[in-house]
């Protein structure tokens, strides 16, 4: 149990060389962070520190490190891996026991074999560290790490700049960049994404007055809105007037949902940049600009072209470029990108954000990045692996006591558990979501939260609470519109009031273009109009009329992009009486769906195949489609309202008395206050009345 380096004794830690050891004997695969904790340690109750610390140790002693990771890589969410060549022979004498001065164990790399470790060459060094860790410097020879090209060949993003040549960043809250451009004796610029200022390039000392704005930007992170405020209008004018205390002041404003007048302000600070000519600067203000248009919801392009322009500004700089920077405008380039549908490319950009964040000993913000990662795996379907890596993430938020990443993150899962139709864990954690965000009360995420409680209780039936809940979201803003018309409607629509949601979609569609509505179950802007063609379909059922389709949105029903935008074509043509077309829409989108791990949406799209099914008599296929979706994820499909009427339906068609009785006693315990369909209702009151008495069992035990 040696580790020996040109003949001579490296001094090692019995716990690191037992760390290197196995991963050296399991080289052939990735050792989970489980078990290299239980083979360290013997037994599990080990904090993620202490293992990244050990990780840490073994790279030192070996001259690798956390950026190059040519012996030890990590595998992001999985564990280690050991990737450097290995040569067995007899072990050599140590001369000495105390390793000799500077020397140190330098292996080759490893040849990747093909299909093998090439999977793992996304670094994530050091992902479990506490925030205070500061990464060592990589040695003289290390590389640039380079930040990956996400947009098309000769834009402005394309030509990303390296990170500051290869050397690592300072931490959190310690290093300032002096800019003579500024014109301003001592005046530094402030890191705007995360109140993280950037390091120094003349002088890494900062003055108390600076020291002030970083302690502000702390303050925000943590959610202190209104001690932020008051410590502003407290600084000195030379330090108030300053870039970092005007672009920490945008950040408040954003933060606190006023982009309309955080944009104005930042306008202002891109005048005087682009008349200092400095590019930092004015990266910085444009980053920004892409965080501003990413919260108030602006078309994809607009976010990434901000975030683009920034890259390339910084890449103008070559090795001047901080770290930290780089890494905030690839994270907004990937923003963009994912809210443009280029998962991959957005994956691309938030790995290499959360790596920077890493490297730079912001652990709060790799994991805020992680959220959005996985948020993009929810949207390639991945929904078990998201949910895995956010509860991650959630618990990196604890230690790290971030208020505000916790309920950002709080609310992704929320949204994925509805995703998976699992109710009531999304009800509990947005509950934790809502107990955190009294403690902020200028926040404007409470009215986001607000709302997507007020979704999971429409869809639980509790049609009452859920109108309390929307009634406090617009209490909260004088803007009727900043409540999202789409979850109004879908209330409207639980309450069996169709007119008055296609009312409030109507003034979505008059004032505002749906690009990207948080509603969880329609992330795009064709999810209004499934909304409006279900409401169309209670009206016909009533015999009233349906009001006619805007023109823009008939034009977007009719040439759909997402599984959401063909079930409602699906819909639209079935009204049409074209059978054969809406069958297709439905299958394809049950297809995608079932393909993407989106179990909601394939309720959605099966309840239209079932409702077609059945309006051409065909009972028996209705039920294999339901079946279908059943044996997808039984336990949280027999938990489900809407799949619950669809079993009645079946039932009442096949006139199958048994099956009658027990879908109509579930859907009566899901339904809460929602009132059956009036078809359902009328065919089951008619079955009754024609049949004997039909025994319904207590739904309270059904429960």
């Amino acid at each position: 149990m040696l580790l020996v380096h040109d003949g001579r004794q490296v001094d090692v830690t019995r716990k690191t060389l037992a760390c290197i050891h196995h991963l050296i004997e399991n080289r052939h695969r990735v050792v989970g962070y489980d078990e290299l904790i239980r083979t360290l340690w013997g037994h599990d109750n080990v904090t993620n520190h202490q293992l990244s610390q050990v990780i840490l140790s073994a790279r030192r002693v070996i001259g690798d490190d956390g950026q190059a990771q040519r012996l030890i890589r990590t595998a992001p969410g999985l564990g280690y891996r050991w990737v450097g060549a290995i040569s067995e022979g007899d072990a050599p004498a140590a001369q000495s026991s105390e390793p000799a001065d500077g020397t140190i164990l330098q292996l080759p790399p490893a040849p990747m074999a093909s299909g093998g470790t090439e999977d793992l060459a996304v670094p994530a060094p050091e992902a479990r560290a506490s925030e205070s860790q500061t990464p060592d410097p990589p040695t003289s020879g290390s590389q640039p790490l380079q930040v990956p090209d996400a947009s098309p060949a000769g834009s402005p993003a394309a030509d990303a700049p390296p990170i500051g040549g290869g050397k690592l960043r300072a931490p959190r809250w310690l290093g300032w960049i002096a800019v003579s451009a500024l014109g301003i004796s001592g005046a530094a610029m402030y890191g705007t994404m995360r109140g993280a200022p950037a390091q120094s390039m003349a002088s890494a000392t900062a003055t108390p007055a600076e020291d002030a704005v970083a302690t502000l930007g702390a303050a925000l992170e943590a959610g202190h809105y209104e001690d932020v405020r008051e410590g502003l209008a407290r600084l000195p004018p030379e330090i108030a007037d300053s870039p970092q205390a005007k672009l920490l002041e945008v950040r408040l404003d954003m933060m606190r949902g006023r982009t309309e007048l955080a944009l104005q302000k930042l306008e202002r600070q891109q005048a005087r940049a682009d008349a200092a000519g400095d590019p930092l600067w004015r990266a910085r203000v444009l980053t920004m600009k892409s965080m501003i248009l990413a919260k108030d919801e602006a078309p994809p392009e607009a976010i990434t072209a901000a975030a683009g322009e920034s890259l390339a500004l910084l890449a103008s700089m070559g090795d001047a470029a901080p770290a930290e920077d780089v890494g905030n405008a690839v994270f907004g380039r990937g923003v963009g990108l994912m809210r443009a549908g280029r998962s991959d490319e957005a994956m691309r950009d938030f790995v290499r954000a959360k790596d920077i964040r890493i490297a730079i000993g912001d652990i709060g913000g790799a994991a805020q990045v992680q959220g959005n990662l996985a948020r993009t795996w929810m949207r390639a379907g991945r929904m078990r692996e998201a949910l895995d890596e956010l509860q991650a993430v959630l618990a990196s938020n604890k230690r790290a006591k971030e208020p505000v990443n916790q309920i950002y993150t709080l609310n992704t899962i929320s949204r994925i558990e509805v995703e998976l139709l699992r109710w009531e864990q999304a009800l509990s954690t947005n509950d934790e979501a809502l107990r955190l965000l009294r403690q902020m009360p200028g926040s404007d995420r409470r009215q986001r939260a607000l709302q997507l409680r007020a979704f999971i209780l429409s869809e639980t039936g509790r049609l009452h609470e859920a109108a309390a809940q929307l009634e406090e979201a617009r209490q909260l803003k004088s803007d009727d519109a900043s409540v999202s018309p789409s979850i109004e409607a879908m209330h409207h629509l639980a309450s069996g009031e169709p007119a008055r949601a296609i009312a409030r979609l109507q003034q979505g569609f008059d004032t505002k273009t749906y690009t990207y509505d948080f509603n969880p179950m329609l992330e795009d802007a064709e999810g209004p109009l499934l909304l409006w063609m279900l409401a169309a379909r209670d009206l016909t059922e009533r015999g009233e009329a349906v009001p006619t389709l805007p023109a823009q949105q008939k034009a977007m029903l009719l040439n759909p992009k997402t599984a959401t935008g063909r079930i409602a074509r699906g819909r639209w043509l079935a009204m049409q009486g074209d059978d054969k077309a809406a069958e297709t829409d439905f299958r394809l989108a049950l297809q995608e769906t079932r393909r993407m791990g989106q179990t909601y949406r394939m309720t959605l799209a099966t309840e239209a195949l079932v409702e077609l099914r059945l309006q051409q008599d065909d009972a028996d296929g209705a039920r294999i489609v339901l079946e279908d979706l059943r044996a997808h994820q039984p336990t949280h499909v027999d938990r489900d309202y809407r799949s619950s009427v669809m079993d009645l339906r079946v039932a009442l068609a096949r006139d199958d008395t048994a099956r009658i009785r027990v879908a109509h006693a579930r859907t009566r315990a899901l339904a809460g206050e929602r009132p059956l369909p009036g078809d359902v209702a009328r065919r089951y009151a008619d079955a009754t009345s024609r049949s004997a008495p039909l025994r319904v069992a207590d739904p309270r035990h059904l429960k």
